[in-house]
């Protein structure tokens, strides 16, 4: 399988070991457009040229995007934002759809304004595991986590085999407090109330059965913030505390 290689500039430094463990699992892999000069559209921009520059840098990885079975997304975290994907990949990634490529991504979607128009050209996350593309090859595609009591039963609708096991006590906490972690990062990424009122949902359906492994409920939870509100007061006031002094006299 021949990949093409597709992110941001900010993370060519992560290509070569990429490259390389891809070439050894038997993968051909081919480079964005300028990996070799990174700072090439530093000189076209500003200039009349700019345009005729990033319009050729289109065509040009579009005629790559023909020559290969799949691209892979190399999303990172960039300026704060986790798993960043500009503009110029996103267009890389329509191409893929439109031509039928598959299209595999390093990390997780990115919460933002295009969120939806990724989800909507069905690519393939893989979490970080190279392993994963040897896997999909042979029609599998690994998740290792904690799912919902009824995701099962929808894949399983779409005609497909979900591959699961019960988890042991001291694997199942484990499980829900990563799973807890993952539902606090979305919800902070979230960008529309919409979204997060859903993550919200889901953080609270995470804390409700973490509470029933130490027998306690949503309203023993409710009755405890109570109690903490009334002593403490809540977050409505806005206050930030900057510092404590302590020597006043």
């Amino acid at each position: 399988m021949k990949i093409f290689l597709i992110c941001s500039k900010s993370f060519y430094d992560k290509i070569p070991p990429i490259k390389e463990k891809l070439e050894k699992m038997g993968y051909e892999t081919i480079l964005p457009n300028s990996y070799d000069m990174p700072d090439s559209e530093s000189v076209y921009r500003g200039t009349k040229d700019h345009a005729e520059w990033k319009a050729e840098m289109l065509r040009l990885s579009e005629r790559k995007m023909s020559s290969v079975d799949a691209v892979l997304v190399l999303n990172y975290d960039k300026n704060g934002i986790q798993n960043y994907l500009g503009g110029a990949t996103f267009l890389e990634m329509y191409d893929a759809f439109r031509l039928g490529k598959r299209i595999f991504m390093m990390n997780d979607i990115p919460e933002g304004m295009l969120k939806d128009e990724i989800i909507g050209l069905s690519p393939i996350v893989i979490n970080g595991q190279l392993n994963q593309l040897d896997a999909i090859q042979k029609g599998e595609v690994k998740h290792f986590k904690l799912v919902r009591d009824n995701i099962a039963d929808i894949i399983k609708a779409k005609g497909e085999k979900p591959v699961t096991r019960t988890l042991s006590d001291a694997e199942y906490r484990v499980q829900l407090e990563k799973k807890l972690l993952e539902e606090c990062r979305e919800l902070i990424q979230c960008t529309t109330p919409d979204k997060r009122l859903e993550e919200s949902s889901d953080i609270l359906e995470v804390l409700i059965t973490l509470g029933a492994l130490d027998n306690f409920s949503l309203e023993d939870m409710e009755l405890m913030r109570d109690v903490k509100r009334n002593v403490r007061g809540g977050f409505s006031k806005k206050l930030f505390l900057e510092k404590v002094i302590t020597n006043i006299f």
